[in-house]
């Protein structure tokens, strides 16, 4: 640690930038319905897929594919991991919690599943998070016109 840094602030700032494992989408049936009925947006390197369905409680969970036509694991698993740390880093712009709650018009509260998938492997990280930055600032304004309009 710095010179002049406290433990309590560093820490903070982990907590807030922390992907938890609830945040990960699983499950055969929610992919199959991801990639079945879902809205999708592409950017030249990357494509996001989210569907939204009504829930008992409000939530956001988010997957990150790459096919096996992209490499070997050893490719496939670091560009996994470098797309998981973009989204970690900028979750602020994608977080709809606001969105999410029931309101007047509707009771139940709403279910966001999110994919983001890699479609050209040649993609350094900078570009990579700029795509994926697009894609969730693009897709956060298209759920809230759906959502409020």
């Amino acid at each position: 640690m710095k010179k002049g840094q406290s433990s309590q602030s560093s820490r903070l700032v982990g907590q807030r930038l922390r992907l938890p494992r609830a945040a990960i989408l699983r499950g055969k049936d929610r992919f199959q319905s991801l990639f079945s009925s879902s809205t999708v947006l592409r950017q030249p390197h990357v494509q996001l897929r989210f569907r939204v369905s009504p829930s008992t409680e409000p939530s956001q969970q988010t997957a990150f594919v790459v096919s096996k036509r992209h490499g070997n694991a050893v490719t496939r698993n670091r560009l996994k991991r470098q797309m998981r740390e973009c989204y970690r880093k900028n979750q602020h712009a994608w977080r709809l919690e606001g969105e999410l709650l029931p309101t007047q018009h509707r009771s139940d509260a709403l279910s966001v599943d999110a994919l983001f998938m890699i479609q050209s492997s040649n993609v350094d990280s900078t570009q990579l998070e700029t795509e994926m930055l697009t894609l969730m600032n693009q897709g956060q304004e298209r759920l809230k016109t759906w959502v409020h309009g």
